[in-house]
């Protein structure tokens, strides 16, 4: 779309934003709202591979939009104009975690946990609607310049991933993307994910804002999958011994292969990071 022009009557672009493996974000502005939001267009290639994929998207979007939590970007609208399915969300200027971990490395330890804390209350809201995310990374994860204040996106629009060994990529039908250095090991197996399988992608987004590091590198996609599998991670404090004993124990806890061994509940995690934030600041 080309700046300035009128999509499906009511939104002017503005510019875009980003693309991902479902379609393109555009900054634009809500006639009707008289607001900027988010316009997210979803790929009709990526439809068109696997038809049920709209049924399942309009379901988990009405699930979304649902969630009412400031540490997540709310999801205003859906639409379909021309064929070509749309979502409008709130629209926040902000920076994703991965640029922030990419250009400061291993993040402050009251930084590190403030942000972890904001993840726990955005997830636990998800879950206890009833949404499980399933594609939670840092790429997912806005933060306000201004207030640190954290916002998950792209609930409802992720996707279960399944791996088809000798593929670049991990595909759903062969269009869309899952991201193998935050999946975990029963989503790659083909498994269904539940609360636990977010969990496990936030304890590798722990892993990596407090080391600055990833517990799991590979050649290729396939290779950090089976590793995600098979290996036992590094301990945390093997890369940053500054960190607190506690939180090395809380970080390998959410990055257990057996669900069942890791956080139940992001409750259940927020309660421990508070619990370590309070001992840190005490000292």
């Amino acid at each position: 779309l080309g700046r300035r022009q009128l999509f499906a009557v009511r939104y002017r672009v503005l510019r875009p934003l980003g693309k991902g493996g479902m379609g393109v974000v555009y900054r634009a502005r809500d006639r009707q709202l008289d607001e900027v939001v988010a316009l997210k267009l979803l790929r009709p290639e990526a439809l068109a591979a696997d038809p049920s994929l709209l049924e399942r998207f309009k379901q988990e979007l009405k699930l979304a939009r649902r969630i009412t939590h400031r540490n997540v970007l709310r999801t205003h609208d859906f639409g379909e104009t021309g064929g070509v399915p749309y979502i409008s969300m709130e629209y926040v200027d902000g920076v994703t975690l991965k640029e922030v971990v990419h250009s400061r490395g291993a993040l402050p330890l009251g930084v590190g946990l403030s942000i972890a804390k904001q993840m726990c209350h955005g997830l636990g809201a998800a879950h206890a609607g009833g949404v499980v995310h399933r594609d939670i990374k840092p790429h997912n994860m806005l933060i306000l310049p201004e207030t640190a204040e954290l916002k998950i996106m792209d609930f409802g629009i992720s996707r279960v991933s399944s791996v088809e060994p000798g593929s670049a990529g991990l595909t759903t039908a062969g269009t869309v993307m899952g991201t193998p250095d935050y999946m975990p090991p029963e989503q790659a197996q083909g498994r269904p994910a539940d609360f636990r399988s977010d969990l496990y992608s936030l304890a590798v987004v722990l892993f990596e804002i407090f080391t600055g590091k990833l517990p799991f590198k590979g050649d290729n996609p396939m290779a950090v999958v089976v590793a995600h599998i098979q290996q036992p991670p590094p301990r945390p404090r093997s890369l940053n011994p500054k960190l607190p004993p506690e939180l090395e124990s809380a970080i390998v806890k959410g990055l257990q292969k057996d669900p069942a061994k890791r956080w139940q509940s992001a409750d259940e995690l927020l309660l421990a990071l508070s619990a370590i934030s309070a001992k840190a600041e005490a000292a």
